[in-house]
């Protein structure tokens, strides 16, 4: 700024209107809204018990519709701890279709239960 000019409050606080909105039924329409995220339990494939489920899809299609509603969100985290140790274990590029469609199968197995790709260094 340059010395003798003030400075350009916008007018909205020069009238003293406040822009956030604190109201009573601002915040308890916040409030039921993180409790319905919270409460959204899915029946977690992996796990088989009910836990809560992630907060949106993680893919489009159809694909991303069934994890959102059969994988719990834990089971989704510990999925990507596991997809990343395979990818930088075995330097996967994920440009290629064949690794895409591999780690798709791998993510069905973990899912299921079934065996997985086991990891030099890891158990």
């Amino acid at each position: 700024m340059v010395e003798g000019q003030r400075s350009q409050v916008h007018p909205q606080f020069k009238k003293g209107i406040c822009i956030f909105d604190f109201s009573e039924q601002s915040v308890n329409y916040r409030h039921k809204f993180k409790e319905y995220l919270v409460q959204r339990l899915v029946f977690c494939e992996k796990y088989k018990k009910k836990l809560p489920g992630l907060a949106r899809q993680p893919y489009p299609g159809t694909r991303g519709k069934y994890i959102f509603d059969h994988i719990s969100a834990q089971a989704w985290e510990a999925w990507q701890e596991h997809q990343t140790r395979l990818i930088n274990e075995k330097q996967l590029n994920l440009m290629d279709k064949s690794t895409r469609d591999m780690l798709n199968k791998e993510m069905d197995s973990f899912f299921k239960g079934e065996a997985l790709r086991t990891m030099s260094g890891y158990n």
